[in-house]
């Protein structure tokens, strides 16, 4: 069975992001909301890896397929990091809460489906942001015998 590009990465991405917050949280780090910008970089490491190689593998440019397969990846593994971090704040820590409302970026007293709704809506525009972004980049790019030029 031949697995898509968009879910292959956006797996690859999702799984960035969930090793850079559990790498965070072991260092004790998981409370400095500033680190969360690594997650942009995560995210467009990723997409951008897409679609170069959505480019080599399809021998040419197409920006309306590029921009649908990283869009693609990109809600994939926002909704993954949603997902699980509802399955984490529910059942394996939901202490992890408090870290959550005393960064001030969450506020007071929210729930987990709140901060969850916050995260995917984060996601979505963050992602959409990034995708559009790269895509201006690779639309002035050619593909030529098996490279990008």
């Amino acid at each position: 069975m031949k697995v898509s590009l968009s879910l292959k990465y956006g797996v690859y991405i999702f799984l960035g992001l969930v090793s850079f917050f559990f790498s965070m949280h072991l260092l004790g780090l998981d409370h400095l909301t500033e680190l969360r910008l690594f997650n942009f970089f995560i995210v467009s490491v990723g997409i951008y890896k897409l679609i170069e190689k959505n480019i080599i593998a399809n021998k040419t440019n197409n920006y309306a397929d590029n921009f649908l397969q990283s869009i693609k990846a990109a809600f994939t593994s926002i909704l993954l990091f949603t997902v699980s971090l509802i399955i984490y704040l529910e059942f394996i820590n939901p202490s992890f809460m408090t870290v959550l409302e005393q960064s001030k970026i969450w506020g007071i007293n929210m729930g987990v489906m709140q901060i969850a709704a916050a995260i995917l809506v984060e996601g979505v525009a963050s992602s959409f942001m990034i995708c559009f972004t790269l895509m201006q980049y690779f639309k002035s790019i050619e593909y030529s015998e098996g490279s990008l030029i």
